[in-house]
């Protein structure tokens, strides 16, 4: 059985924290025979950096496909305000509460 997951490393720690999860996941795919197919894109401060929005459309409907979201949205000092984390995290929850998706991942 194959599950696609979206990686959203976010701002803060969240990369570190995300590169652990890829690593867990890469263990269970190679070890226990487990299928999961990863794909990253960005969120939150970085997103906006890149895209001008904390979270692109393009992000937005990887998001609503995949089979489970593993995010983290930290704190983020590239000055882009906390309003633009605020609309980061709000979406990834929306997502994730109408996929049930928290207790996935």
């Amino acid at each position: 059985m194959e599950k696609n997951l979206l990686i959203l490393a976010g701002d803060g720690i969240g990369p570190e924290v995300m590169d652990q999860v890829v690593r867990v996941i890469d263990w269970f795919n190679n070890n226990k025979k487990l299928n999961f197919t990863i794909e990253e894109d960005l969120v939150g401060g970085v997103a906006y950096d890149s895209h001008g929005q904390p979270l692109s459309d393009k992000t937005l409907e990887k998001a609503k496909n995949c089979d489970a979201l593993p995010s983290w949205i930290g704190e983020y000092d590239g000055g882009v305000s906390d309003r633009v984390k605020e609309i980061a995290d709000t979406y990834i929850k929306k997502i994730k509460e109408k996929k049930d998706l928290n207790t996935k991942c």
